[in-house]
């Protein structure tokens, strides 16, 4: 479901981070929407665009994340996160 919600709120969307899916998502576990945005990286689904921005998870305390787009070409990589 996570990944989901992810994947669709990117193709409408040049880039997005993991703040654009807080208000979108019930309380998760905690590390359970990095791990998802991890796992679509990893699988290539979608690339980080080399830039990152404050977090605003209350329990990050501001910590930097990435920003990512849709993997435009299937043959795109994902950058180790």
């Amino acid at each position: 479901m996570v990944q989901a919600l992810i994947v669709d709120h990117g193709l409408t969307r040049p880039e997005f981070s993991a703040n654009d899916f807080r208000d979108l998502l019930p309380d998760l576990p905690h590390g359970l929407l990095g791990a998802a945005v991890r796992g679509l990286a990893a699988s290539g689904t979608i690339t980080a665009t080399g830039r990152t921005v404050p977090s605003t998870s209350p329990a990050t305390h501001g910590h930097r994340i990435s920003v990512y787009r849709i993997t435009a070409a299937p043959e795109e990589t994902a950058p180790a996160v």
